[in-house]
């Protein structure tokens, strides 16, 4: 099996690297009349970039890079248009809250959350609670955190329980062990819908509503939309899992089986964990806070006027990442909560492409580029409406990404979903929320 994966991804990337060129050059050898040149040399990007993006054929942040580039070469934009999405406010949101996720996973304080909630009796007495809570607490913590690094801090957690487990009972759980490593997974992927910055491809979809729908979606306003659905996700991929697999250690439990899993953490926080803690908590509250006063006393309050005006998400987030490197450590040498060398190990990747694909997405409609694609689909699947559409993306995107990136696929179907709903005259909001979240559902295949 790792054999034929290696061999795919292998040749994907050797077809995608010729065949992307290839098919670029065709497309500008052959111009289309109902494009302006502009347009037609932004089609011949765009087919570049997503075949390099679905392939992999280059990292997906150097493709993501490129396209601004081949956008001034190509004569589509100066380089101020091209750069300018690297300086969106979403970037500052993103880098603000991969500097809080890092810092949390520097200081072990998602582990020591999660293994102090699985230590209590209550919990560890029944497979049911320990198994529900197990999958709960990663669902809540990659809403705040990156997907993939609270899978791989709860990973070494379910392998020790597992083995734990089959040793006192001289029984091989291999039912009860899948279903473990795979509702951490899942767990992982529904819990990242729930909050703006738990994946991102929710950033993207918001930054990109914003900018070409005018449609702004704040932190507490995506929660009121996202965090329900997730839930419920969450509830129904765990109930499948408890009663197909791990349902099969129930004759086995006893409460005192984990009784020593709290000594896998330290007693009490330190100083730089409750640092970070106080950084992360101001930040949270400064994101929540405006959308709550909305909420109670509507968008003319004072206070959330002042909060959105003065404090919009955006700097929230780097004030958070800045009181990391503020709040010290160790007063008598004053080392702060963070360092720059952890700061640095963020996810700039999805940083790169949330400018790249904001640049193709914004340009596709300053050329004109996303009316001719939205008016050659709606010749195809006729008579438009917003379920028709919402249906459309939602499989789009779920399907596409078992074989993509998720956030190279956002940056692909959101703006298309955009122009597709301004073209009908239709609200785009319900289907680019489909293409947005339909990216982090899609976990049938391993990739």
């Amino acid at each position: 099996m790792e054999e034929f994966e290696g061999g795919f991804d292998k040749w994907r990337k050797i077809i995608g690297l010729f065949a992307g060129p290839l098919l670029m050059i065709a497309i500008l050898m052959k111009p289309t009349p109902s494009l302006t040149p502009e347009a037609h040399g932004l089609l011949a990007i765009i087919v570049l970039v997503v075949i390099f993006w679905v392939s992999e054929a280059l990292p997906l942040g150097v493709t993501a890079l490129m396209a601004p580039v081949l956008c001034i070469a190509f004569g589509v934009c100066d380089e101020k248009i091209a750069f300018a999405n690297f300086a969106h406010p979403i970037i500052f949101l993103f880098l603000g809250s991969f500097i809080l996720a890092k810092a949390m996973e520097v200081h072990s304080i998602d582990k020591i959350i999660a293994v102090k909630i699985l230590s209590l009796k209550w919990v560890r007495a029944s497979v049911l609670r320990f198994t529900f809570m197990f999958a709960f607490i990663i669902f809540a913590l990659s809403g705040w955190l990156s997907n993939t690094a609270t899978t791989a801090m709860m990973f070494p957690i379910a392998i020790s329980l597992i083995k734990r487990l089959e040793e006192i009972t001289g029984v091989e759980m291999k039912r009860f062990g899948l279903g473990l490593m795979l509702i951490t997974a899942y767990s992982a992927s529904i819990g990242g819908v729930a909050t703006p910055v738990g994946s991102p491809p929710n950033l993207i979809g918001i930054g990109m509503l914003e900018k070409m729908a005018g449609i702004k979606i704040g932190f507490f306003q995506w929660m009121l939309i996202a965090a329900p659905q997730s839930l419920i996700v969450f509830f129904a991929v765990y109930s499948f899992m408890y009663l197909v697999t791990m349902r099969s250690a129930k004759k086995y439990w006893n409460k005192e089986l984990f009784a020593k899993l709290k000594q896998q953490t330290t007693s009490s926080l330190n100083r730089p964990q409750w640092n970070v803690i106080i950084a992360f908590s101001i930040t949270v509250m400064l994101w929540i806070i405006p959308g709550i006063i909305m909420l109670v006393r509507g968008s003319d309050a004072l206070s959330y006027k002042w909060l959105s005006t003065y404090i919009p998400e955006a700097s929230a987030a780097m004030i958070g990442a800045v009181l990391l490197f503020l709040l010290p450590a160790d007063l008598k040498t004053y080392r702060p909560a963070m360092g720059w060398k952890e700061a640095v190990d963020i996810n700039w990747e999805a940083i790169f492409l949330f400018g790249g694909g904001l640049t193709l997405g914004t340009l596709m409609f300053k050329t004109g580029l996303s009316n001719a694609a939205a008016a050659a689909i709606l010749e195809l699947i006729g008579n438009p409406s917003i379920t028709k559409f919402t249906l459309l993306f939602c499989f789009l995107t779920n399907a596409a990404t078992e074989l993509t990136s998720n956030t190279a696929m956002a940056n692909m179907a959101v703006p298309l979903s955009i122009s597709l709903c301004q073209k009908s005259q239709l609200s785009p909001l319900i289907p680019a929320l489909a293409a947005t979240m339909g990216c982090s559902y899609a976990f049938m295949l391993p990739v």
